[in-house]
């Protein structure tokens, strides 16, 4: 019998939908490896493998089969995914153009590596960045430049603004994957990028008040807040501009800068703070600042999962290696 490689759902899916991969027509306990890679935009390639043993019955099932080494090892029926590394050291895999599919190979060699050799049977799965129906919107409101993603359909939802780091430029992936869920999301750019400050000492905080008030004047837009998504100095950022919104004290005026604001009659012993991570060992740190609720997160490898405004759970990547637990209460 000839060796398949089944995957579901078959030949496209998002990128952050989980994955179920089957091989039949092995022989019974037979060793294997899998391996999956992909090339990104610019030609880098990454990859990931495992090795496991077929069932009793010749099949092997990811969901169902732990990994006995390679990129990762036990039970993961989506590790070749969530494991993929450079091939060169120092890259990071990011989706430039979010109108367009990665392309991940997957690969069955018999025996484990390094001693596997033959190819069994192979695969190519696409993995995209837009649901169907998800509107793709570029930004250039007053000095305010990004994307913004909106769901499908003619109701308002709640509004994300996505910062990403000290490299600057304009990263919409994971704001066209939170559009798929529900939410409208601005990824906003704040520096290297058109007509923006080319260096990050010259932003100022008016530019994500100017953004925000961009989000609660859209008609899409689910007032009255918006959530701050950070990455790295995004986070730092969405951390400042919170602490500028919401004043410590009980008096009801907060000075900005130059300009008097509306004090808050929220204090901050009211904002709810909770820390997530990964018992196995964090990796970098976002910041989620939704509601009036600020939730510090870490992210780490795994299956992505994220908490929405009702309290039940969907599939979101928010980092492209990581897994984020954003909160309402």
């Amino acid at each position: 019998m000839a060796v398949t490689v089944t995957l579901e759902p078959a030949g496209r899916c998002r990128w952050d939908e989980p994955v179920r991969i089957v091989v039949r027509g092995l022989g019974p306990g037979q060793p294997v490896t899998l391996r999956a890679s992909l090339r990104d935009e610019k030609g880098a390639l990454f990859r990931a493998h495992a090795r496991y043993c077929a069932d009793a019955a010749g099949l092997l099932d990811l969901e169902r089969a732990p990994a006995l080494g390679g990129s990762f090892a036990g039970l993961e029926p989506m590790g070749l995914f969530w494991a993929l590394e450079p091939e060169k050291p120092l890259l990071r895999l990011v989706k430039r153009d979010v109108q367009t599919p990665f392309a991940v190979e997957l690969e069955v060699l018999d025996g484990h590596e390094p001693e596997a050799q033959l190819l069994l049977g192979r695969a190519v799965h696409e993995r995209d960045f837009l649901a169907p129906g998800v509107r793709r919107e570029p930004v250039r409101a007053g000095r305010v430049r990004g994307t913004l993603f909106l769901p499908p359909g003619s109701k308002p939802f709640p509004g994300i603004l996505d910062l990403f780091g000290s490299s600057g430029g304009l990263c919409e992936y994971r704001a066209s994957l939170l559009a798929g869920h529900g939410f409208a999301v601005l990824a906003l750019a704040y520096f290297r990028f058109e007509d923006l400050p080319e260096h990050l000492n010259d932003v100022c905080l008016e530019y994500f008040e100017e953004a925000v008030d961009f989000m609660l004047q859209h008609p899409k837009v689910k007032g009255p807040g918006v959530g701050l998504l950070g990455f790295s100095k995004g986070e730092l950022l969405c951390m400042q501009f919170w602490a500028n919104q919401y004043s410590m004290e009980v008096s009801q005026r907060l000075t900005q800068k130059h300009k008097q604001m509306p004090g808050s009659k929220f204090k901050l012993s009211s904002i709810n703070i909770s820390m997530v991570k990964n018992l196995s060992g964090p990796a970098s740190c976002n910041t989620v600042i939704i509601d009036r609720i600020l939730i510090k997160i870490l992210d780490f490898p795994g299956s992505p999962v994220v908490k929405n405004l009702q309290g039940t759970w969907f599939q979101s990547l928010l980092q492209e290696d990581s897994t984020c637990y954003i909160q309402y209460n």
